[in-house]
C-alpha cells in the first residue's frame, strides 16, 4: 500500500483532513523530510518546494498515511494534481512511538533505537523507537509559488488552514488585483 506525506490542511488537525478519513487512509505516524525543502503558505494553503539556491530551506514535518493505490487518484484530484501540485516520491525520516496521540517529538530528535523519554520533559512522557528511513508520495508545487506566498520558517505548517470542497484549484492562487488609484475627488469650481 503506497505512503502519503501531508503538510497542511490534510493533517489530523487540518481543515480537509476530512479528505484522509474518506479515501480510508490509514495514519502510519510523523515523519521530516530527510533533506530541507521550502515550504510556503499560499493563503488557503501550504505547497512543498524543492530546494533552490538562495531560498530558506528546512526539514519539512508532517504526517504519514498508507492510502490505497485506487485512492490515490482521487487524492490527485483534490491536490488539483498535476496542474497546481505534482505527486513526487520524497525520502523521510519517519519517528515510531509507542503512542500515536500526535505527541510525539519530531522525528530528528529520535535517533537512539530505544530512548524512554523522560517525564519531566514536555511531550516526552513516553518511548521512542528506533527512527527509520522510508519513502513517500508528497504533492509538490507545480509552478512558481505566486508573490504573496510567504515562506515557513522551521518547516512546520501550523494552521488548520481553509476547508476545499472541491479540491486546490489553481486559480485559489490568483495573484490579488492591483489596486486602482482613487478616482479624482477635485471638483470644478464655478465663478
Amino acid at each position: 500500500m503506497p505512503l502519503v506525506f501531508v503538510y497542511g490542511t490534510l493533517m489530523r488537525a487540518g481543515a480537509n483532513h476530512s479528505v484522509l478519513q474518506r479515501l480510508g487512509c490509514t495514519f502510519a505516524g510523523h515523519a521530516t523530510t530527510r533533506e530541507g525543502w521550502t515550504l510556503v503558505d499560499l493563503g488557503p494553503y501550504p505547497a512543498l518546494l524543492p530546494a533552490r539556491e538562495g531560498a530558506p530551506t528546512a526539514r519539512v514535518f508532517g504526517e504519514v498515511w498508507q492510502i490505497d493505490d485506487h485512492a490515490i487518484r482521487e487524492l490527485d484530484a483534490f491536490e488539483g494534481c498535476p496542474a497546481l501540485y505534482t505527486r513526487e516520491r520524497i525520502a523521510l525520516v519517519m519517528a515510531s512511538t509507542e503512542d500515536d496521540g500526535g505527541t510525539t517529538s519530531d522525528p530528528e530528535t529520535t535517533s537512539d533505537p530505544e530512548t524512554t523519554g523522560d517525564a519531566s520533559r514536555p511531550g516526552a512522557a513516553h518511548t521512542h523507537l528506533a527512527a527509520r528511513s522510508v519513502t513517500a508520495f508528497a504533492y509538490v508545487l507545480a509552478g512558481r509559488p505566486p508573490s504573496s506566498a510567504r515562506v515557513i520558517v522551521g518547516g512546520r505548517y501550523a494552521a488548520p488552514g481553509t476547508a476545499l470542497p472541491h479540491g486546490a484549484l489553481p486559480e485559489q492562487l490568483a495573484e490579488a488585483p492591483k489596486r486602482r488609484a482613487p478616482a479624482s475627488t477635485t471638483t470644478r469650481r464655478r465663478r
